[in-house]
């Protein structure tokens, strides 16, 4: 009777002491390491081959600009620059260098002029910082105009977003020295901004261009008609660039991309054209 007991007991303890060691195994398990692929060239029989390199890996897929509230962005973007540990002055604790973008999980606009952007960086890196507001870390997403129905910045031109109220930014963007007007602000909602993420080549029209050299460019509403602005040109700066349009008396039809977008008359007589 004794025996029968004494059996019907271990007869019990063995799957349980089976079922405490599956467990223990499976808590002590060492963790999973990711699996590095090799890529194995291709060579001929008779030569020896070498080591075998990992592939080198993909850069990460770019996010698109998502406006998670009101002028706070989030999405890839592509710069360089320093970060900093306060929203004035402070040390430099990252500088940003390459053509990768960083992945960001949020970046709000500062509410005062000239102060820093707040960032919340995802990848390479992830850290919370202020960037420097000299970065241009934003494009507009439509055309905007400098000069209404003259000269206008075309959409993806970066601009500096320093001031925000609102759902509205304040953005601007200085030209070169002496070009008329000298810079650019304009307040704009900033449902039409979006993170910089990749270059993208400036408009230009089709057709055969030709340069206008002169210490200043004059662009005028009409043949004959007022300036409304101009661009610094001549042997201190570099060639102006345009497509003509049309030929009038003394005045040449152009369209041309330097400092901003326009679509005007300059006077010819004062410049001088040069064939490319």
């Amino acid at each position: 009777m004794r025996f029968r007991q004494a059996r019907t007991a271990v007869g019990l303890l063995v799957p349980a002491l089976v079922t405490f060691i599956g467990c223990a195994s499976h808590t002590t398990r060492p963790p999973v390491m990711q699996v590095v692929r090799l890529q194995t060239p291709t060579r001929p029989a008779n030569e020896i081959p070498s080591a075998r390199l990992p592939i080198k890996p993909r850069p990460p897929e770019l996010v698109p600009t998502t406006q998670i509230e009101p002028c706070v962005f989030r999405g890839s973007l592509l710069t360089s620059g320093d970060l900093y540990a306060q929203p004035t002055d402070g040390e430099r604790i990252v500088e940003l260098i390459g053509n990768d973008a960083i992945l960001l999980e949020r970046i709000e606009l500062p509410t005062v002029r000239g102060g820093r952007a707040k960032v919340v960086v995802a990848s390479p890196i992830q850290i919370e910082a202020y960037m420097d507001q000299n970065e241009k870390v934003l494009q507009i997403d439509k055309r905007i105009d400098v000069v209404p129905g003259h000269a206008w910045l075309d959409p993806r031109t970066l601009v500096h977003a320093s001031f925000r109220y609102g759902e509205t930014a304040e953005v601007s963007l200085r030209f070169s020295k002496g070009t008329s007007p000298l810079e650019f602000v304009k307040a704009v909602s900033c449902t039409d901004l979006s993170l910089r993420y990749k270059y993208f080549p400036k408009l230009q029209p089709i057709g055969d261009p030709i340069y206008l050299q002169a210490e200043r460019i004059s662009i005028h509403e009409s043949a004959g008609g007022r300036e409304v602005a101009a661009i610094p040109s001549g042997e201190n700066f570099a060639r102006v660039w345009v497509w003509p349009i049309e030929t009038k008396p003394g005045w040449l039809h152009v369209e041309g991309n330097e400092e901003f977008h326009f679509n005007r008359f300059s006077l010819q007589n004062s410049t001088r054209n040069q064939l490319d």
